[in-house]
C-alpha cells in the first residue's frame, strides 16, 4: 500500500516553491491558465524523496507511515523531472533531492521578500556566475579590519547576504533590494569551482557562527551615545584576529576562483586592476612530462596542491559538525556522521599520498594480507564520498571471486593507496551521462598473481598509453572535461607496485579501460615483519 500525500500537503508544497519545479536545472513553472478562465493547468507533482512503498526508488524502511507521507518527505517537481528521479535512483539520491528542495524554497523566499530582476532561465557560463558572485565581495565588510568596521550589524548582514548570494544566486544590496538574480553554486559546471565555493560558504558560515557566539558571550558589546550613534567593542584580541584571518582566506580562495575563470579578482586597487589584464590570468599548465624543477621545488608545489585538496573535505567536516550540533533529527545525524567518516577517510588517503611523495627512501612493512579484506574493502570505503558526489552507488563496483589470490605479504597501507587511486580515477573519469561500472577480478598463473581493474569510462587515447605513468601527465580527455588532478596518482601506484616486485600496466584503452597489476608468487613466502628499504 502506498503512503500518499494529503491534498493539503501537495498544495502547501507547491506554494513553498512558487509552483516552480525544484530541480535547479529545470525551474519551470508547473501551473498556468487554461482557455477556460475559471480553470488552470497543472504539470506539477508532489514526488516522494524516499519511496511511498516497498520496492520503490530510495525506499527507507526505517520511516513510519506518517513520516513517509509528510511534507518533509516530499519535493515539488514537474512531471518530466519526477519521472527522471524515479528512473535513476542511483544518480538522484536522497541527499541530492533534499538539496534541491532547500535551494528551491530559499529561492522562492527571496523572490517574495525582495524586488529585482527575475531568475534567468537560459543557460549561463561559469564565468558569468562567478562575475555575479564578485559583486558580493565588493562590499565594505570585506575591506576593513574588523576593529575598523563601521557597524557590526552591517558586517554580519553582508556576510549573510554573501552566503545567500553564492548559494542561491540572489545578489542583494545592503538595503535588502535584489541587485540581480544569477545562479547558485550548484549550477557551476566545473566541479573544482563548486568545491572552492562550498569551502568559501563554509568559512563564511563559521564567521557568522563565531560572531553570534561572541555577542551572546558579550565578547562583542555595543554602546549607543546621546546622539543615537552605535559603536561596538571587541574584547578578545584572538577573536578579532581569527575573523580577519578567516575573511582574508575567503578572499584569497575567491581570487583563485576568479583567476581560474579569467576575470579580475575583487578588492584590487585601480593600479593593480590595470596590471591584471586577461593576458596575465594564469591558465592551467598541462604537460605530458613533469616540469624541470629541482626535487625540492617540485615537492613544494605538490604540497601546495594537496593543501588545496584538503580544504574541501575539511570545510565539509566543519559544516557537518556544525549542523550536527543544531539538529535533533536522528536520520540527519546518522547521515552527517557518515559524511564525516567518509571525508576523514579521504583526508587520510590524501595525507598518505603526501607522505609517499615527500619521502625519497621510504620503508615498507610487509605483513600477511588478504586482498579483499585488507586492501580492496578499506580502499572502497575511502571513496564513499566520491561516489555520492557523482550520484553513484557502491553496488556499481563489482568484485568477482578473489579466492584464487593466496595470502600475500604486502604493505597494506601502500597497496590500499594503489586501489584508492585506481578506483577514484574510475569515478572521476566515468562518462558524464552514463552509469558507473567498475569490475575487479583476479587470476593466478604459475609465476604471478594478477589483479584486473576495469572501468567503462571515457577511455585513454592510443598515443597516451606510454605516458600514463609519467609524473604530471594528464590525458587530453581528462583536460577537456576539466577533471581535477595533477597527474601524480598513477606514478605513485607504479612506484608502490614495483617496490613489491610487481608490474602495473594498461591492457585495454577503452570499453573497458583495464589496468593489470601483476605480483610475483614469491610474495606468498616473504617473512612477516621484514622491513624492506
Amino acid at each position: 500500500m502506498r503512503d500518499e500525500f494529503l491534498q493539503k500537503t501537495k498544495d502547501t508544497l507547491a506554494k513553498r516553491v512558487g509552483t516552480h519545479c525544484s530541480n535547479p536545472q529545470c525551474w519551470k513553472l508547473t501551473s498556468g491558465p487554461r482557455d477556460d478562465p475559471e480553470k488552470t493547468v497543472n504539470i506539477g507533482v508532489a514526488a516522494h524523496i524516499t519511496a511511498a512503498e516497498v520496492g520503490g526508488p530510495r525506499f527507507d524502511s526505517s520511516l513510519s507511515v506518517r513520516q513517509r507521507s509528510s511534507i518533509s518527505n516530499a519535493i515539488w517537481l514537474c512531471q518530466n523531472c519526477s519521472k527522471l528521479i524515479d528512473n535513476d535512483e542511483c544518480r538522484y539520491t536522497v541527499d541530492l533531492l533534499r538539496q534541491w528542495k532547500t535551494l528551491a524554497e530559499e529561492t522562492a523566499r527571496l523572490g517574495v521578500e525582495t524586488t529585482g530582476a527575475t531568475i534567468p532561465l537560459q543557460p549561463i557560463s561559469d564565468v558569468e556566475v562567478v562575475q555575479a558572485y564578485a559583486q558580493c565581495f565588493e562590499r565594505q565588510a570585506f575591506q576593513d579590519h574588523l576593529r575598523q568596521e563601521g557597524s557590526m550589524e552591517a558586517f554580519d548582514k553582508a556576510i549573510e547576504d554573501t552566503i545567500v548570494g553564492i548559494s542561491t544566486g540572489s545578489i542583494c544590496t545592503l538595503d535588502g533590494n535584489v541587485l540581480m538574480h544569477a545562479r547558485g553554486k550548484v549550477f557551476l559546471k566545473d566541479r573544482r569551482l563548486r568545491e572552492r565555493m562550498d569551502v568559501i560558504v563554509d568559512l563564511l558560515r563559521w564567521i557568522r557562527f563565531r560572531y553570534a557566539d561572541a555577542v551572546k558571550r558579550k565578547a562583542i558589546t555595543f554602546h549607543e551615545d546621546s546622539g543615537g550613534t552605535t559603536s561596538y567593542c571587541i574584547h578578545e584580541q584572538e577573536l578579532a584576529q581569527w575573523m580577519d584571518t578567516t575573511r582574508t582566506q575567503v578572499l584569497e580562495l575567491f581570487s583563485e576562483v576568479c583567476q581560474q575563470v579569467g576575470i579580475h579578482p575583487p578588492l584590487l586597487s585601480r593600479g593593480q586592476r590595470q596590471e591584471f589584464s586577461s593576458a596575465s590570468v594564469p591558465t592551467p599548465a598541462f604537460s605530458s612530462v613533469a616540469p624541470t624543477n629541482t626535487p625540492a621545488e617540485t615537492y613544494q608545489k605538490q604540497i601546495s596542491r594537496f593543501v588545496h585538496e584538503l580544504k574541501t573535505p575539511l570545510g565539509a567536516i566543519r559544516g557537518a559538525v556544525e549542523f550536527l550540533q543544531q539538529t535533533d533529527d536522528p536520520n540527519q545525524k546518522n547521515e552527517l556522521a557518515r559524511d564525516v567518516v567518509s571525508w576523514c577517510m579521504l583526508i587520510h588517503r590524501l595525507l598518505q599520498t603526501i607522505s609517499f611523495l615527500g619521502t625519497s627512501n621510504c620503508s615498507y612493512f610487509f605483513q600477511k594480507t588478504l586482498l579483499l579484506r585488507d586492501i580492496i574493502t578499506p580502499a572502497a570505503n575511502s571513496i564513499e564520498m566520491l561516489l555520492r558526489e557523482r550520484g553513484f552507488d557502491r553496488s556499481q563496483i563489482h568484485i568477482t571471486d578473489l579466492s584464487v589470490i593466496s595470502p600475500l605479504f604486502l604493505d597494506r597501507s601502500c597497496f590500499q593507496q594503489v586501489f584508492f587511486i585506481l578506483l577514484s580515477n574510475a569515478i572521476k573519469y566515468a562518462l558524464p551521462k552514463g552509469p558507473l561500472r567498475v569490475l575487479v577480478r583476479a587470476n593466478r598463473t604459475q609465476s604471478a598473481h594478477q589483479i584486473s581493474i576495469c572501468d567503462w569510462g571515457i577511455g585513454i587515447e592510443e598515443g597516451e598509453k606510454n605516458s600514463l605513468f609519467l609524473p604530471g601527465f594528464r590525458g587530453q580527455k581528462s583536460i577537456a572535461m576539466n577533471a581535477h588532478g595533477d597527474g601524480l596518482g598513477l606514478t605513485l601506484a607504479r612506484t608502490i607496485v614495483e617496490v613489491h616486485g610487481g608490474t602495473i600496466g594498461v591492457q585495454s584503452l577503452r570499453s573497458p579501460t583495464e589496468f593489470l597489476i601483476s605480483l610475483p608468487r614469491t610474495l606468498e613466502s616473504i617473512l612477516p615483519g621484514q622491513w624492506h628499504p
